[in-house]
């Protein structure tokens, strides 16, 4: 279709045969970690809620380590759903980091983090 016909079929209420996908994931609630940040213990998330976009939704996440203020984090390398708090998190917080990708897996991807937990205790 050239650009004459596509401003005409617009303008006309009709489409240019081009097929957009469904809008992107929004995050309405951010994702939250669950669990106590103690040495040893295993923390899980809560994927916080989302709409929009096309459905199934497709979630993946990764573990991070921040500083004691939620800041200039790190990947740790682990993108289970559950996380084990290791010596190394020991005077760090730790989030999660969750990646949405809408319309099974096919959407747009969209990422929020977690708010930090408190400080990482032996």
């Amino acid at each position: 279709m050239g650009v004459a016909a596509a401003v005409a079929a617009l303008a006309a209420g009709g489409t240019t045969g081009a097929q957009a996908g469904p809008p992107p994931a929004v995050n309405l609630v951010p994702p939250t970690v669950i669990g106590v940040p103690l040495t040893g213990q295993t923390l899980s998330y809560n994927q916080g809620l989302w709409t929009m976009g096309g459905t199934p939704y497709v979630f993946s996440q990764v573990w991070l380590r921040c500083d004691l203020t939620g800041a200039n984090c790190t990947s740790t390398g682990v993108t289970t759903p559950t996380y084990t708090v290791r010596a190394a998190d020991v005077n760090h917080t730790i989030r999660v980091r969750v990646t949405n990708t809408g319309d099974g897996g096919n959407g747009e991807p969209v990422t929020v983090d977690s708010a930090p937990t408190a400080p990482v205790a032996r």
